[in-house]
């Protein structure tokens, strides 16, 4: 695919008038394509691109029986005409998607990614086609990315024939090609797409902040997040906090027009904080941004319900950090149902959306005690996800893996070992190959499925594997924690719990103590932060008492079960 800039005329940039010749408009003609809009206006554009579910269908219906020369008519439609095809078939294909016909949907859009493949398009035509295209669309991610792609190169070339003179649309094409790289999960080149951006608005904002300041904040958000996708969570951090105090002060002067830009950057915050250990602001900054969405939402569902379900299930996950499962529940079951409904109307647009939280729902159900719900929402998840992956590992891989290894505890939860076995197997195999590319993204998500694996091999009274593969997830978490103390140590805790309980078994009394006393003190530095650790500390210290008492130490046995008693777990603590 290759763009057309000929000259630029009235703002847009025009292609030869190909066409205007006859012939073509007897080929655009003979195309029985009723709802591709006004075929003698060929440069005409179509308005706001709303859908038109009847030409969409008689558009792909004829397409699918081979009565369409797609290739010929891109070549030879003006560029609204361009536009039109482009958004007509792409809506078609999200629509046959959405009602199972899936082999349709495939289809069509091979058709239309084989067009495109030598078709001359006019700039304006995927410029416009981009905005039209629905979003998010699992399904349309990959023609997305193809046309961002020839956007972003076309504008890379026009600022280098004009210096100086587009650089703001470079830019924005840059930051647009960044998210969409992300959504296929092309990770490290969607970081460098983004940081591009930043730094060409970086010095648009230095000469007129007033002008851009709001789309630096957009792609420092946008950058946070591809920064901690790879593992550089530090600097993640850095960057959304920086959006956030350009977003507060933009926020402050005009409210109705950056709230929204504020809560998004407000719910990346809280990410990112919590990536490093810091909790309490995590939960603090996710609440804010529910707040402010629920406001939204309540004026304008149909803009907001989207994302406040994305906040609320995000809160979800920071208060069962802190322990309060019960709201945790709450919140996490509220961003379901509202998923849920958004999924059953548009499944291509928010399935990945619905089986994230499907997924949080899982783990919030086994806190309060309801472990046959949360098994059920977890193979739901997972479900999902394969189907996903199987499209596009890349972008769902990563998801799919972590939904095994929840599900691996959730099966064991309920006795299912075998099964258990074999899911978390296989996410500890995804993992591995994840951490080989990219260790910094994935060794925290590696470290976890092998804990679990470890506790799977220990029940299935497989002590030598358990020992392995559990000596191998507290080496990771060692390095981690080394890093990150306040993110990696509570997990290096509980992993080294573990290893205690795997010693003890073996008849290693005194190696197993000695890591009760290590897992121990991690635990008490962070209980006073973070409460529902305090569950782990319990077990871990119920475990070192017994250990004291079989090697003679029966005084100090005394005074850790004397401070257990005195410090006993509240009546929701499971």
């Amino acid at each position: 695919m290759r763009l057309l800039l000929l000259a630029r005329s009235d703002g847009e940039w025009r292609t030869d008038p190909l066409n205007a010749a006859p012939a073509v408009r007897r080929l655009l003609a003979a195309a029985p394509v009723t709802g591709l809009g006004p075929l003698s206006e060929p440069d005409r554009y179509w308005g706001s691109l709303q859908p038109d579910r009847i030409a969409e269908y008689h558009a792909s219906r004829t397409l699918l029986e081979g009565g369409i020369p797609l290739p010929a008519l891109l070549a030879a439609a003006g560029p609204g005409q361009q536009a039109q095809l482009i958004t007509v078939l792409a809506r078609a294909a999200v629509a046959h998607y959405n009602t199972e016909r899936t082999p349709h949907a495939v289809h069509v859009l091979r058709a239309l990614d084989t067009a495109l493949e030598g078709a001359p398009l006019a700039y304006q035509a995927v410029r416009n086609a981009l905005a039209a295209l629905p979003y998010p669309s699992h399904i349309l991610a990959p023609l997305a990315l193809r046309l961002s792609a020839a956007f972003a190169l076309a504008d890379q070339q026009l600022a280098h024939d004009y210096p100086g003179a587009l650089e703001a649309d470079l830019a924005n094409s840059l930051s647009h090609l960044g998210v969409r790289l992300g959504d296929v999960g092309r990770r490290s080149e969607a970081l460098t797409a983004t940081e591009q951006a930043v730094e060409i608005y970086r010095r648009l904002a230095a000469d007129n902040p007033a002008v851009y300041e709001p789309d630096l904040a957009a792609s420092l958000s946008n950058l946070g997040v591809e920064l901690g996708k790879v593992g550089r969570r530090g600097e993640s951090l850095s960057a959304t906090e920086v959006a956030v105090e350009i977003y507060y002060r933009l926020a402050a002067d005009n409210p109705a027009a950056y709230r929204a830009n504020l809560a998004h950057s407000l719910h990346n915050l809280g990410t990112a904080l919590a990536e490093v250990g810091r909790r309490g602001e995590s939960l603090s900054a996710t609440e804010v941004a529910v707040e402010i969405y629920y406001r939204l939402a309540a004026d304008n569902p149909a803009a907001y319900k989207f994302n406040l379900a994305a906040s609320l299930s995000s809160l979800g996950v920071r208060l069962g950090e802190a322990g309060r499962h019960g709201e945790a529940l709450s919140a996490t079951e509220q961003a379901v149902e509202i998923r849920r409904r958004l999924a059953a109307d548009n499944p291509a647009a928010y399935e990945p959306d619905l089986a994230a939280s499907l997924s949080n729902l899982g783990i919030h159900l086994k806190g309060v005690g309801r472990r046959g719900e949360a098994l059920a929402a977890e193979q739901e998840a997972v479900e999902i996800r394969r189907r996903l992956a199987a499209d596009n590992p890349a972008a769902y891989e990563p998801d799919l893996a972590r939904s095994l290894s929840n599900l691996g505890i959730r099966l064991g939860q309920v006795e299912h070992q075998g099964e258990a076995l074999t899911v978390t197997e296989e996410a500890v195999e995804i993992y591995r190959r994840l951490a080989a590319d990219n260790p910094a993204a994935y060794e925290p998500d590696l470290a976890h499925a092998l804990f679990s694996l470890g506790v799977q091999h220990g029940v299935a009274r497989r002590r030598g594997e358990a020992l392995t593969v559990t000596e191998e997830a507290v080496e990771i978490y060692r390095r981690l924690a080394a890093d990150t103390p306040a993110a990696y140590e509570p997990d290096l805790a509980f992993s080294l719990s573990s290893l205690a309980t795997l010693l003890a078994v073996g008849g290693d009394l005194s190696g197993a103590l000695r890591v009760t006393g290590k897992a121990v003190d991690l635990y008490r530095g962070h209980v006073g932060k973070m409460p529902s650790v305090l569950p782990q500390l319990h077990v871990v210290l119920t475990l070192q008492a017994d250990l004291l008492e079989d090697l003679g130490h029966e005084g100090d046995a005394e005074t850790v079960r004397h401070w257990l008693s005195g410090n006993s777990l509240p009546p929701d603590a499971l």
